[in-house]
């Protein structure tokens, strides 16, 4: 029985050796392979590896060797066909109908697969003439490789261009018809489906173009148009780059879904090159399971606007049903409505990685999305959170993952609850973070945390020569204290001219959303307004800052007192000095501050 080659590819792609190869063969990781002892002959040292990159299993003691296909075959003792068939239940593929029509068919499709690749080439050697096509290309800042790489070329404004073109080429109507790259209207006029478009080439995983993606320069609708389905091309089946990105995707497991087709194409620039994204739909459970089979934790990348957390919301519907050990997604969004482009554009690459590296857990999104739906206080409310979350759990059918996940919602309730009645009742001012003691502005701590305070309301103080060379010798004697302080260098350093609003995204983005919102509450206890004036926030730095240097003093004498020598006396005599002058300054900026 011969199965169509598409066939045994889409088995393959979704099922990697080594899961099918451990049903019989206990696997141990080394490196990127697998080792365990060869099922095919007696051994006492392991022998036998497994690659799943490559697709192959092989013994470097009998040299077995081969794929899934043959392993089910020689373990169990199954002819091809039964292997086959058993391997595609495992691999949730449907069996195909084997007619001498569908031998005919695939036969045929290598013949359209070519006439896919004129197209292609066909808007390629369009680009460079069309000027609206070029000065798009300038204004996005794509670079000439990248043009290269993904083959980005333009449809004519016209309703034959492409038509007249194959026709040249031998190719009849009803195949340009059968591809997706002509269309008919009610009235039977047959044209080109794509016109005055930038085309995206959609390629499978050999290489081959099977789709387009055109995007409108100009007046018109859609913004995006692909082709429709077609013998080669099944969206809900495919992922946008997949063909450059899989062999790195595979050994690094890493994994980042964007939205869309210059998503993926400025995130490869910037050199995140496994970058990939579902076709023009949401993601399916099909892509789910070739993004699982590349890496066990796909990040999904989202815009942070409403369709972005919409997206989200359902990549997290569509993942539970799904989740096994250790498989699962993270997400990372973009704050300030950015896509992955234009958030790379305005912090760069660097700041790009930290978000991907910070991408949140599925269970982390999953609650929040539930815990902030509305504002929580009576017990009825608390109950009917609780029962959406356990609702949520019990669509998990692994029963491992399900326990875990109602564990770890019944311990974030708990949390919950208990922090509202802290806050409630004034009890702490404190976040999630284990290294964050109580505010007492009278610590160096407490100092530098308003140092902290003052640049999330008015980050361009770091262009006044004085603070910003004080700020970048800030020794932070705390963790959190020193991440945010250097996020915000970083940003303020990237960017010349920076708001309040831009600084809190970033940092947001950064994983410090709650941290953010402690000191927002700190700030309105410490300045009793969340607005502070310019001039006001200058005057309060140089005051903070004569604080901080007399409590410095203060340690520093204190530690010299425990040294009873003539010179650490003298010395401290000097300090005692010191911290008089700034007594007195402090005394004079403290009259100022309250008059302003």
């Amino acid at each position: 029985m011969q199965f169509p080659p598409s066939f045994l590819d889409e088995i393959r792609t979704r099922l990697r050796t080594s899961e099918v190869v451990k049903r019989k063969v206990a696997l141990k990781a080394h490196g990127h392979e697998f080792q365990g002892l060869c099922p095919f002959h007696k051994e006492n040292t392991p022998s036998f590896t497994v690659n799943d990159e490559k697709g192959f299993y092989h013994c470097f003691g009998c040299n077995a060797h081969g794929d899934i296909v043959k392993f089910t075959m020689e373990t169990e003792g199954l002819p091809f066909v039964d292997a086959v068939k058993a391997l595609a239940d495992m691999a949730g593929v449907p069996m195909p109908v084997v007619s001498k029509e569908v031998v005919q068919k695939q036969k045929e499709a290598q013949s359209l697969y070519d006439i896919m690749e004129m197209a292609c080439k066909f808007f390629e050697e369009k680009l460079p003439d069309a000027k609206i096509a070029v000065d798009y290309i300038a204004r996005r800042g794509l670079k000439p490789e990248s043009v290269a790489k993904f083959r980005i070329g333009y449809s004519p404004d016209d309703r034959g261009a492409l038509k007249k073109y194959l026709e040249g080429k031998g190719v009849t109507v009803n195949q340009m018809l059968d591809l997706g790259l002509l269309t008919k209207n009610d009235r039977g006029d047959i044209y080109d489906k794509f016109r005055g478009r930038l085309m995206f080439p959609i390629s499978d995983i050999k290489n081959r173009v099977v789709a387009f993606g055109g995007r409108i320069l100009g007046d018109g609708k859609p913004k995006y148009l692909n082709s429709p389905e077609t013998i080669l091309f099944k969206k809900g089946e495919m992922l946008y780059n997949e063909n450059n990105a899989r062999k790195l995707a595979f050994k690094t497991g890493k994994v980042v879904v964007a939205e869309g087709y210059m998503d993926v194409i400025a995130l490869d620039a910037a050199g995140i090159k496994t970058a990939m994204a579902p076709l023009g739909t949401a993601i399916t459970q099909m892509q789910l399971r070739r993004l699982w089979n590349m890496a066990k934790e796909p990040v999904i990348c989202l815009d942070g606007d409403a369709a972005g957390k919409r997206a989200m919301d359902r990549a997290a519907n569509l993942c539970l049903p799904m989740l096994e050990p250790g498989y699962t997604l993270k997400f990372a969004v973009l704050g300030g409505g950015m896509d992955p482009d234009d958030y790379i554009k305005k912090y760069g690459v660097n700041n790009m990685r930290k978000i991907l590296q910070n991408a949140k857990n599925l269970s982390e999104a999953v609650w929040e999305e539930q815990s902030g739906k509305k504002d929580i206080k009576t017990p009825e409310q608390k109950a009917e959170l609780e029962k959406r979350l356990n609702i949520i759990a019990e669509t998990i059918k692994n029963e491992t993952v399900a326990k875990y996940y109602k564990d770890f919602f019944r311990n974030k309730l708990w949390e919950f609850y208990r922090g509202k009645y802290y806050k409630n009742n004034s009890i702490v001012k404190k976040t999630d973070f284990e290294n964050m003691p109580d505010f007492d502005i009278n610590t160096v701590e407490g100092c530098q945390t308003v140092f902290i305070l003052l640049l999330l309301m008015h980050p361009e103080l770091l262009k006044e020569e004085n603070i910003y060379d004080e700020y970048i010798n800030i020794e932070f004697s705390n963790q959190m204290l020193d991440k945010i302080g250097q996020a915000i260098l970083e940003v303020s350093d990237a960017q010349e001219n920076i708001t309040a609003q831009d600084l809190k995204t970033h940092l947001e983005n950064q994983g410090m959303s709650n941290y953010i919102s402690y000191l927002n509450d700190l700030t309105e206890s410490v300045f009793l307004k969340n607005k502070l004036g310019y001039d006001k926030a200058v005057t309060a730095w140089s005051y903070y800052s004569c604080v901080l240097q007399l409590l410095y003093l203060n340690i520093e004498c204190e530690k010299k007192q425990l040294i009873m020598t003539p010179e650490s006396e003298e010395e401290a005599a000097v300090r005692r000095q010191e911290i008089s002058n700034l007594n007195k300054k402090k005394l004079a900026m403290e009259a100022t501050f309250e008059q302003q």
